[in-house]
């Protein structure tokens, strides 16, 4: 998959979160929340056979790798809300945050760093960093940053509403990111891919008009 069609997949993570509040919590959905989030899903799926007749980066076994992603990110999100919103614990919701980002992130860095070890991915990493120019370093740097100031509001998000209202936010978010790939990226941008697009923006903005 190319960088365009893995984001816009990724959007349609709400109704895998949607699956997993309802096996998670048993949160109960209403119909009309079913089909809001299928619309964005099904805008999604719509947006990759679009990218697929206008780009070759585009194969079975990406797409089954990026189901699986959702998959594990829709448990993954609502076993968030379920620590960040217990109670008794006598923390406070600020404390509980910062609890789950750090245990949450010191898990995925070992788990990270024991897996690039076994491939001999960790060593490549270490000789790309050693020869890194002074750009690549920055965006590196910017990109972990930018990726820790935005954790926060959105553990915030998942606190105060549910991992649903947080993975509406984000996919909202992608549109821009969706945007800025065919800008800064040219290729062809396809009447499909306007008609997906709108979409899966319009299902996330009614799923969430709707809870």
């Amino acid at each position: 998959l190319n960088y365009t069609t893995n984001t816009l997949f990724k959007s349609s993570k709400v109704f895998f979160v949607m699956l997993g509040g309802w096996w998670v919590h048993g949160r109960r959905v209403s119909a009309l929340q079913w089909v809001a989030a299928a619309c964005l899903f099904l805008g999604l799926a719509a947006f990759g056979l679009a990218d697929r007749m206008s780009s070759p980066r585009f194969t079975v076994v990406g797409v089954c790798l990026t189901l699986c992603s959702l998959l594990g990110g829709s448990v993954s999100g609502n076993l968030q809300q379920k620590a960040a919103q217990q109670t008794g614990d006598g923390k406070t919701k600020t404390e509980r945050k910062d609890d789950l980002l750090f245990w949450q992130y010191l898990c995925g860095a070992l788990l990270c760093l024991l897996f690039t070890l076994a491939t001999g991915e960790f060593s490549q990493g270490v000789r790309f960093l050693s020869t890194a120019s002074t750009t690549q370093l920055v965006n590196i740097a910017g990109f972990s940053l930018s990726g820790f100031a935005g954790i926060n509001p959105l553990l915030l998000l998942v606190q105060e509403y549910d991992a649903t209202s947080a993975t509406v936010v984000t996919s909202l978010r992608k549109v821009v990111t969706f945007t800025s790939s065919f800008l800064i990226f040219p290729k062809p941008f396809t009447l499909l891919h306007a008609t997906s697009a709108a979409l899966a923006v319009g299902g996330a903005y009614a799923l969430q008009r709707l809870r």
